[in-house]
């Protein structure tokens, strides 16, 4: 990478009013979480392709419908520490969507079967965890859904997020939400192996994706092919203009707009590899491209009018968020 792009995205934003793009110094802590923002970025990038690339080197043309796989499963593995926090709630969610899914295949579809096929067995009774799962992704309340909402707020913090979810779900009639007694940045979750204690410092934080548009732009310039070839283009288009709305909301007053506080990052993530391997097999596209040039499952924003942006218009464009792309990954 150049040395001064380098240095001007992690200490510069670029912002687009009209015609004229202003550039806006960071503060320590924007340029701290702007920088680690392309590392994670980078290694995410990178951990995908990884996988994608693993896939493809054990398939074959011959064995496009029929894959030979890995498959690792760990359907127990739950995390329970003292202090758990927005890690621990990803890996325990994944954990009970894998035991909705053994539920499932294991005993509701098995039972299904059976009673289409007239064959007299006993009802085996298990725990279903889809009020769990409902409470955790379930939109608009679920507890990732209001995470998700909080970090569009320029005033909101961990207590309000805190608060926001204990309005929602304190009298919930299934009791899988509860407040710990006397705790002030606690609330626990009945899983179904067991009821984990959250601690909500740091989840605002540790949601937010701040790999804007200034960051795409200087990997998409990058010297090193395999870099740039990690960041698809398109991805980012949406969302770059979507950004320069909302900066030029907050630097216009004129315009009818909400004045939001942080404007939405793009992130794409290869998707759909059957398809890709499709066509690298028919000879329509370069083993880059089927590795890498895959549907954008992420970043996928709707475009608004490039002058005086509505509220609607504002409140549609969301920001991507850490919980919205593992959510989508499930």
């Amino acid at each position: 990478m150049n040395k001064d792009q380098l240095r001007d995205a992690l200490l510069f934003r670029n912002i687009k009013v009209g015609t004229q793009v202003f550039k806006k110094p960071l503060s320590t802590k924007q340029a701290n979480d702007t920088r680690d923002a392309l590392s994670k970025g980078l290694y995410d990038k990178l951990f995908i392709w990884l996988v994608d690339r693993i896939n493809l080197s054990i398939t074959t043309p011959d064995d496009a419908v029929c894959w030979r796989t890995i498959g690792v499963l760990d359907i127990f593995g739950f995390e329970i520490f003292n202090n758990n926090s927005l890690e621990q709630m990803m890996i325990n969610y994944a954990n009970e969507k894998l035991q909705q899914h053994y539920n499932s295949h294991v005993f509701k579809l098995e039972q299904q079967e059976y009673n289409i096929e007239g064959i007299d067995c006993e009802e085996v009774e298990f725990v279903d965890n889809q009020g769990c799962i409902d409470l955790i992704e379930k939109k608009p309340l679920g507890i990732l859904s209001l995470l998700d909402e909080e970090c569009r707020f320029p005033q909101a913090s961990d207590s309000t997020f805190l608060n926001k979810i204990d309005t929602h779900h304190s009298k919930s009639p299934a009791q899988l939400y509860s407040k710990p007694f006397r705790a002030t940045n606690q609330f626990s979750v009945k899983h179904f192996a067991g009821d984990v204690v959250y601690s909500v410092d740091g989840f605002l934080e540790k949601n937010k994706d701040d790999f804007g548009a200034d960051l795409s732009t200087l990997v998409e310039s990058c010297g090193n092919s395999f870099v740039r070839q990690l960041f698809p283009v398109a991805a980012n288009d949406a969302a770059s203009e979507i950004v320069d709305l909302m900066e030029e909301a907050k630097l216009n007053p004129s315009t009818n707009s909400l004045d939001l506080a942080t404007g939405p990052t793009s992130k794409s993530r290869p998707q759909n590899l059957k398809k890709a391997l499709s066509k690298r097999n028919s000879g329509n596209s370069s083993p880059d491209e089927a590795d890498l040039g895959l549907s954008a499952k992420y970043g996928t924003l709707a475009r608004s009018t490039p002058t005086s942006p509505s509220i609607q218009q504002q409140q549609q464009a969301t920001t991507v968020t850490v919980c919205a792309q593992f959510k989508s990954q499930l």
